[in-house]
Parts: structure tokens; sequence; C-alpha cells
């Protein structure tokens, strides 16, 4: 007969990379969500909105009996197609927020513990800085017009917070490792 191994708890470090890892894949899941709100200075009532993804990779839709919500986004429209130029801040954003959330899981599986807190670190820096640029999406968009304004949506608010999180429990988990 052959014994069992028994399996250990999970360290401090492997619970804290986990949690790191899904508050910085859920910060850039609410990219979906609406990441720039545009209000008229007119009438004061909501016109649209554009989400985190479609303001970092663009966005097409063909024209048909409605406009799209990003149609006040549109740097150009045909009788065709309205389109939205992708933004390279919020796309290095988004860039940062998924690489250091997928390092952050591949930290974890590394054998040696400085490779491991190394690669930590690093994650945890990618997702701060990604977390912080998340409350810029107005400015790497360059919105402007008298006739909107712009302002946070509840996307950008809730990916930023998030990714605070991530990078803080990452940069803290390596800390608390080294005291």
């Amino acid at each position: 007969m052959a014994k069992s191994k028994k399996k250990g708890k999970p360290s401090f470090l492997s619970l804290a990379g986990f949690l790191s890892f899904l508050l910085g894949a859920a910060a850039c899941l609410f990219g979906f969500a609406p990441f720039v709100m545009v209000k008229g200075s007119v009438t004061g009532g909501n016109y649209g909105y554009i989400t985190g993804f479609q303001e970092a990779f663009g966005a097409h839709q063909k024209t048909g009996n409605s406009n799209p919500e990003w149609a006040l986004f549109a740097d150009e429209s045909t009788f065709s197609e309205w389109a939205a130029s992708p933004k390279t801040g919020l796309l290095i954003a988004m860039i940062l927020g998924i690489v250091g959330a997928v390092l952050v899981l591949l930290s974890v599986l590394f054998k040696k513990k400085n490779v491991a807190l190394g690669a930590l670190l690093l994650s945890g820096a990618m997702l701060l800085a990604a977390g912080i640029m998340f409350f810029f999406p107005i400015q790497f968009g360059s919105y402007s017009s008298d006739i909107m304004k712009c302002s946070l949506g509840w996307g950008a608010l809730v990916s930023g917070i998030l990714g605070i999180l991530a990078g803080v429990t990452a940069i803290g988990a390596v800390v608390y490792q080294k005291l």
C-alpha cells in the first residue's frame, strides 16, 4: 500500500498572489463597463458613454436605424460606418493590467522563492500603474467640446480601485515575506 502525501496549507504568498490575480482580472473585466460618460450642457441629460475597451482598442459600427452610444466619441463617420480610433494611453493601461494579472498567477507557480517574489513585485507594480491609469480615460481620449461635458464613468472608477488594490496586495505580500 502506498502512503498518500498530505497536502499542506497554501502559503501566504500563494493566497495573496491569487487574491491579487482575482482583483487584477476583475479590474480588466470592468473595461466592458462605461468609462467616460457624456452630458449635454444645454439639456443636462445623458447623451451616452464609451466603454474602456472601445476607447482602448477602437470601435466600429455600421450605421443603421440607431446611432451607437459612443457616436459622440467618433473620430470619423461616413454614411455607412461610425469609427472611433484607439487611444494609446488606455491601451497601455489595459495591457499592463492583463499582463500584470497573468504574471501574478505565474509567480505563484515559480519554485524558487526569490524568482517568485521578484515576479510578484513586478506584477504588483504593473497592476498599480494600470489602476492609476484607469482614472484618466478622459485625458487619454482628449475629449472636449463646448456642447458636451465628459465625466468619469463608474467602470473607470471600479477598474481603478480594483487595480490599485491588486497592486498593493501583491507588493504588500512581497514586503510581508521579506520582513
